[in-house]
C-alpha cells in the first residue's frame, strides 16, 4: 500500500476516441491524395524529361500512400486497443471487489494477531478488596479509589498515592493506611478539586472479555476501562509488597510530584500522608542532622551551594521517579532545563509505567537525541551493555526550549488542566505517550508493528462492506480511512508502522471511548500481543 496506481476509464475511453478520430482524418487524407495521383497519372509526358520524372515520383507516391494507409490502421487499432483494455480492466477490478466481498466474510473475524505459545509464569494473586471479590463473581465493581487525574485520565499516574520508600517494606502485609480527618486539615492549605473523570468504558478494554490480562492498564485512568480483576501491581514484580488498592483515596488530592510544581523553591516538611511535598525544607531540622548542617557550615566559601541553572525540583523529581519505578534516571541536573517540559515527560512516563505492567523501562533520561525528535523509546543491545537496556528519553534541546516541540510533533490533542503545568500544549506529555506504544508493541513481540497494516485492512473492509464497487474505490477509499490515524501529524507521506502505532496507543490512553476506530482497533491488538507474550519485552 505504500505506492498508487490512478486509472480513469472514462479518460482512456475519451482518448480512444480522439485516436479513432485521428485514424478516420488520416483515411480521408490517404483517400484524397489516391484520387489526385491517379487523375495526376501520365501528365509528365512520356519524353525523356517526363520519363526520367516517372522513375523517381512513382515510387515515393506510392510509398506515401502506404504509409497513410498503415498510420490510419494503425491508429484505428490503438484506439479499439484502448477501448479494449479499459472494459477489461473494469472487469478485473469488478471481479477482484466481489473476491475481496467473499473472502472478507471469511477471514474477518480472525485474530490478526496470533497467540504467542509461551508457558505460563507462576503467578500469586494480591490481596483482594471487597470490591474485587465481588468482580470476579461476575458483577461490576464499584471503585472507592477515585482517580487523581484531570478529566479524561490525562495527567499523573492512576496508580495508588506516591508514599516515601520506608513505606513499602518488602514481605508480609501492610496494615490499611488511617484516612486523614476533616479536623486534622484544619490550617493546611485547601486541597485542588479534580472533576470527576470520564466514565470506564468497556467498547476497547473489555472487548474480549481479557480481564486481568498482562497488558492491561490496571489503574482507573478515567478514558480506559479498569480491569474487573486487580492487577498484579509492578511492585510485586520486584519484590516489594503489593499496595492495596482498595483504600480511599480523596479526589482533591494529587499523588505524584511530577502534577503540581512547589508553591514555592523551598517547601515544608512531608505531609502527614507519608509522601513528600517538595525539595528537602530548609525549616527546623531533627537532631539527627545536626552533623549534615554542621558540614555544610564547614563548607569552604569558595565552593559553590549548588549547579547554577539547576532547579533542585528536578533532582528530587528525578529521585522520585527512580524510587517509585526502579529506574535509573539521568540528565534531570542539566542546567537551563525548562521545569514544566521535564515534569510533563516526568507524568507521562510515570503513567504509563503504572497503568501498564507490560511496559519494562530500564531507564529514563534527559540526552541529546540528534535526530528531531521529542521523545524516544530503544530497547536495542548497547555498548558495554551485556543486555538489552530499555529506555526513554526525552530530547535536551526540546527540554530546555519546549516550544520547538510544536514544530516538530503533532498528534492527539490534549486539554490542559491545573493538575499538570503546561509547556507547548503539552506536546511533551503527548509525545512521550506516543512513544510507549511502540514500547507496548516491543512488549508484545513486534507482533503488530508487523501486521499493522492487515489489521486496519481487516477492519476497514469488516467496516465498509457492501459499500463498495470496484477495486479502486476499495483502495482510494482504504487510504483515506487509514490517513485518519495520522491526522495532525507533520511530516508524514508514506504510511510510517512507527508513528501509526504510537498515534493508536496515545489515541486511546489519552481519550478512551473517544478515540478513532483505527486508534482502537490497532490498541486492542496491542494489548492482545502483550498478553500472550505474558509480559514480556523482547528486549531481555
Amino acid at each position: 500500500m505504500g505506492s498508487e496506481f490512478r486509472f480513469d476509464p472514462d479518460g482512456i475511453r475519451q482518448q480512444g476516441a480522439l485516436l479513432a478520430a485521428l485514424g478516420d482524418r488520416f483515411g480521408d487524407i490517404y483517400t484524397s491524395l489516391r484520387d489526385d495521383l491517379a487523375q495526376a497519372e501520365g501528365c509528365w509526358g512520356d519524353d525523356d524529361l517526363g520519363t526520367a520524372f516517372a522513375v523517381g515520383f512513382e515510387p515515393h507516391a506510392a510509398q506515401l500512400l502506404a504509409n497513410l494507409q498503415a498510420m490510419q490502421e494503425s491508429l484505428r487499432d490503438t484506439a479499439q486497443g484502448l477501448i479494449d483494455a479499459t472494459h477489461s480492466f473494469q472487469d478485473v477490478d469488478q471481479d477482484s471487489a466481489d473476491h475481496i466481498v467473499r473472502d472478507s466474510d471469511e477471514r474477518i473475524h480472525r485474530d490478526p494477531t496470533p497467540a504467542i505459545s509461551t508457558p505460563q509464569s507462576p503467578y500469586v494473586a494480591p490481596f483482594q478488596s471487597p470490591q474485587a471479590r465481588v468482580a470476579s463473581s461476575g458483577s461490576v465493581p464499584s471503585f472507592s479509589v477515585r482517580s487523581h487525574l484531570a478529566p479524561g485520565g490525562i495527567a499523573g499516574s492512576s496508580g495508588t498515592p506516591f508514599t516515601e520508600p520506608a513505606a513499602q517494606a518488602t514481605g508480609g502485609e501492610q496494615p490499611p493506611r488511617r484516612e486523614t480527618a476533616p479536623e486534622e486539615l484544619e490550617g493546611q492549605p485547601a486541597p485542588r478539586q479534580v472533576p470527576e473523570p470520564t466514565q470506564p468504558t468497556s467498547e476497547v478494554t473489555n472487548r474480549h472479555n481479557g480481564a486481568g490480562r498482562a497488558g492491561e492498564p490496571r489503574g482507573s485512568s478515567g478514558a480506559v476501562s479498569p480491569p474487573l480483576v486487580e492487577q498484579k501491581p509492578r511492585r510485586a514484580r520486584e519484590g516489594m509488597s503489593a499496595r492495596g488498592s482498595d483504600r480511599a483515596v480523596s479526589a482533591g488530592r494529587t499523588t505524584t510530584p511530577w502534577t503540581t510544581p512547589p508553591a514555592t523553591p523551598i517547601s515544608g516538611p512531608a505531609g502527614s500522608d507519608g509522601r513528600p511535598t517538595g525539595p528537602p525544607s530548609n525549616g527546623p531540622r531533627a537532631p539527627g542532622k545536626e552533623r549534615q548542617d554542621r558540614s555544610r557550615r564547614d563548607r569552604p566559601a569558595d565552593r559553590p551551594a549548588g549547579r547554577a541553572g539547576v532547579s533542585a525540583g528536578l533532582g528530587w523529581l528525578a529521585r522520585s521517579l527512580a524510587g517509585r519505578h526502579g529506574v535509573e534516571v539521568s540528565g534531570f541536573d542539566i542546567p537551563g532545563l525548562d521545569e514544566s517540559a521535564v515534569r510533563e515527560f516526568a507524568a507521562a512516563v510515570d503513567r504509563v509505567l503504572t497503568d501498564y505492567p507490560a511496559i519494562v523501562v530500564d531507564h529514563v533520561a534527559v540526552a541529546d537525541l540528534g535526530s528531531g525528535a521529542v521523545v524516544r523509546w530503544e530497547g536495542g543491545q548497547r555498548e558495554g551493555r551485556s543486555r538489552a537496556v530499555r529506555s526513554i528519553t526525552l530530547d535536551q534541546d526540546m527540554a530546555c526550549k519546549p516550544e520547538r516541540a510544536a514544530a516538530a510533533t503533532s498528534g492527539p490533542e490534549l486539554e490542559s488542566d491545573d493538575s499538570l503545568p503546561a509547556s507547548a500544549d503539552l506536546l511533551v506529555y503527548v509525545a512521550t505517550v506516543r512513544e510507549f506504544g511502540w514500547a507496548l508493541d516491543s512488549a508484545g513481540g513486534g507482533v503488530v508493528g508487523r501486521r499493522v497494516q492487515r489489521i486496519l485492512i481487516a477492519e476497514y473492509l469488516r467496516s465498509m462492506a457492501g459499500r463498495y464497487t470496484t477495486l479502486g474505490e476499495v483502495v482510494r477509499g482504504y487510504r483515506g480511512w487509514r490517513a485518519e490515524l495520522l491526522a495532525g501529524t507533520r511530516g508524514v507521506d508514506d504510511f510510517d508502522v512507527r508513528r501509526a502505532v504510537g498515534c493508536a496507543f496515545a489515541d486511546v490512553v489519552l481519550h478512551g471511548a473517544q478515540a478513532s476506530v483505527q486508534a482502537k482497533v490497532v490498541y486492542e491488538a496491542l494489548m492482545d500481543a502483550a498478553s500472550s507474550a505474558g509480559g514480556t519485552d523482547n528486549g531481555d
